[in-house]
């Protein structure tokens, strides 16, 4: 009979520990979520207008890919012609020739005058 009772002593205490911690469980999410209510409208705000600065991005994105593929077509188009005008600089024999005369407007050493 004794043992009975200090069995249901027993569970009473885990349940009254059990039955605290819920409760402390309770009070703790209780202040997340007073927090969160109180964070949720600036949030909202911030994101409001996220929608149209994802479309923006979008757009800009797409604007970029098309320059991209026009300037990798134009490079494609540049490198067969430098290519057949090597073909033609090995089939003639010809040579390209420049010329690079410097000017007062781009000398890199400037002369010193004498006075």
């Amino acid at each position: 009979m004794i043992v009975v009772i200090v069995i249901n002593i027993v569970l009473s205490l885990l349940c009254l520990y059990a039955a605290c911690q819920v409760w402390r469980l309770g009070q703790w999410l209780s202040s997340i979520a007073n927090r969160l209510e109180r964070v949720e409208p600036r949030i909202s705000k911030k994101l409001y207008s996220a929608p149209k600065a994802i479309v923006l991005g979008q757009v800009g994105i797409h604007g970029l890919r098309e320059e991209y593929q026009q300037l990798q077509l134009q490079l494609h188009t540049l490198k067969q012609i430098f290519l057949l005008l090597g073909m033609l600089q090995k089939m003639g024999g010809f040579r390209w020739r420049f010329s690079y005369k410097p000017t007062s407007k781009n000398r890199l050493v400037t002369q010193e005058r004498s006075h």
